[in-house]
């Protein structure tokens, strides 16, 4: 059933659920997003997504194209590693931040977060999968309470940047279950506070040897 939006704000509304679905793989790098499918999906008029659509636009989420609209944008190898290592930066920081703030609560939270991530890969929902696999992220930067860092983190992340989306193989439940592995080892950090392992994990989950010779 197609989702209705209302509000007074619709065409900001309708910018975080374009958003969503660019972080959650429903739409890919180079897709074409046109204002008609878009109106009909949420059930609202052309000039909100019309607006939403430019904002994207302004924001470098999307390009367009001359008489054919607006495209997911679709990053070159090296500018998704330029970009990863700013956001593997920006989460090293958060959780240095954070972890002296960590209760045990915390920890059991983000436990409970990657226990829905492994029920997901169980059941290779790959959508549901990344959804959980935000959450925790989220988790441990939005607990930094630093809301520079945490805007700018966002900010990244609507960006259809993710290395699984240029990959099929990056859909594999082998490598849901290395990202798990991953989580569940941050969290093990966390507890012994070992910013220096944190530093190698985060590497690690993102493919960036090089990131560790800095």
């Amino acid at each position: 059933m197609d989702e209705k939006i209302k509000g007074s704000l619709l065409n900001d509304h309708i910018y975080e659920k374009i958003s969503d679905m660019i972080v959650n793989a429903e739409l890919m790098p180079g897709d074409r997003i046109t204002e008609i499918s878009i109106a009909e999906k949420f059930g609202v008029s052309l000039t909100p997504v019309r607006e939403a659509l430019i904002k994207l636009h302004a924001d470098g989420i999307l390009h367009k194209v001359p008489h054919k609209g607006f495209y997911v944008n679709k990053y070159s190898e090296q500018e998704i590693v330029e970009i990863y290592e700013v956001f593997c930066s920006l989460q090293e920081l958060a959780i240095q931040i954070s972890m002296d703030k960590f209760t045990e609560e915390d920890i059991r939270r983000q436990e409970e977060l990657i226990d829905e991530m492994e029920r997901c890969c169980e059941e290779q929902d790959f959508k549901n999968y990344l959804a959980a696999n935000h959450k925790v992220h989220d988790y441990y930067v939005n607990r930094s309470e630093n809301q520079f860092l945490i805007s700018m983190y966002h900010n990244i992340c609507i960006r259809p940047v993710p290395i699984f989306y240029f990959s099929e193989e990056e859909r594999e439940v082998s490598s849901m279950k290395k990202g798990i592995h991953e989580h569940r080892c941050l969290v093990d950090c966390f507890r012994r506070k070992d910013m220096a392992e944190v530093r190698r994990i985060l590497a690690s989950h993102y493919g960036l040897g090089a990131y560790m010779e800095r």
